[in-house]
């Protein structure tokens, strides 16, 4: 028995100086399919676990912003998040989740309150060089001290949907 060897140009019918160029333009294509991420983040989460799904939450949404990138979502359960939150461009925040839930069209944040408060003067969430992709969505952002109850964006065109602003009883 003897082995045949296939010559790259009868099995593509290219010749073998593309060779580089088709396999760079595999590898592109392939990190053009990456999916955005979904970090979840609960009360009750833990920040050293992966918050992939809802076993697997974060707790603190400092912990869930370190992980995200551009592109990255990352959804609140129901329940107080105090901490003051600077979000990064391209990322989003989705509040109104129970902590079950397998699609962004399974919350509900009329009845599953996510808030993020900081309980002292300030604010409580910054947004700062963002684009129309980096959005506060079913959210209630209260306490502080700032535009919309603690609330600021400095620059950008980021989105704001479905979302409470308390104006907090502190002063400026």
């Amino acid at each position: 028995m003897s082995t045949r060897f296939v010559s790259w140009r009868f099995a593509t019918g290219c010749s073998a100086k593309y060779f580089p160029l088709i396999i760079l333009l595999a590898v592109e294509l392939h990190a053009g399919f990456t999916h955005a991420a979904i970090f979840r983040v609960k009360t009750d989460g833990n920040d050293t676990l992966s918050g992939a799904d809802w076993p697997q939450a974060k707790k603190t949404v400092g912990a869930a912003l370190n992980a995200a990138v551009a592109g990255d979502q990352m959804w609140f359960a129901a329940g107080t998040y105090f901490e003051r939150v600077t979000i990064k461009d391209g990322v989003a925040l989705y509040g109104g989740f129970a902590g079950t839930e397998t699609t962004l069209d399974q919350r509900d944040w009329t009845k599953n309150f996510s808030l993020l408060n900081v309980r002292t003067n300030g604010v409580v969430v910054s947004v700062t060089s963002a684009g129309p992709t980096t959005r506060v969505d079913g959210m209630v952002i209260t306490g502080g001290s700032g535009i919309f109850g603690g609330l600021i964006s400095s620059a950008g065109s980021w989105t704001r949907r479905s979302s409470r602003y308390v104006v907090s009883s502190l002063p400026p």
